[in-house]
C-alpha cells in the first residue's frame, strides 16, 4: 500500500523536511545530467514483527540515506541507529496518529483508539 502520511513524488526526506531538528544532511549529490540525485529509502516505520503491518496500513516514510540508515560518514540522526529514540520515535508517533485519523476515525485520539492500534502494533506511543 501507498504511504498514508507522504507521497513519493514529493522527492523529499520525510524528516529533512519535517523533523524540528533534524541536522541538515550532507550535501546534495548529482546525477550525470546536472540533476539533483535525491536517492530516497523506504522506510516502514514499525520494523520487525510490525512490518507486514506497516505495509498494509501504508505507515511508510521516504528517507534520504542520512536520516535511514546512516551516509558514509556517520549519521547520530539516522533511525536505525537510534530506535525507539529520536526521529524513530518522532516517526512512530505521527505514524500511529496517522493510523488513528484514518482507521479509527470515530475513536480519534481516544483510550479505544489507543487500544485499538495496540492490538495491532503491540504498543501505543501517543
Amino acid at each position: 500500500m501507498k504511504s498514508i502520511l507522504q507521497n513519493k513524488r514529493e522527492e523529499q526526506c520525510f524528516i529533512c523536511k519535517h523533523y524540528e531538528t533534524a541536522p541538515t544532511p550532507p550535501k546534495i549529490r548529482y546525477d550525470l545530467l546536472g540533476n539533483p540525485h535525491r536517492a530516497l529509502e523506504e522506510h516502514h516505520i514499525f520494523e520487525g514483527i510490525n512490518r507486514k503491518a506497516s505495509e498494509k496500513y501504508g505507515l511508510k516514510v521516504y528517507l534520504c540515506k542520512y536520516h535511514h540508515t546512516g551516509d558514509e560518514n556517520g549519521s547520530s540522526g539516522a533511525v536505525h541507529s537510534n530506535p525507539n529514540t529520536g526521529a524513530d520515535l518522532w516517526l512512530k508517533r505521527k505514524g500511529q496518529y496517522a493510523w488513528e485519523r484514518r482507521y479509527a476515525k470515530h475513536l480519534h485520539e481516544s483510550e479505544e483508539a489507543n487500544e485499538e492500534f495496540r492490538e495491532i502494533f503491540g504498543k501505543s506511543y501517543l
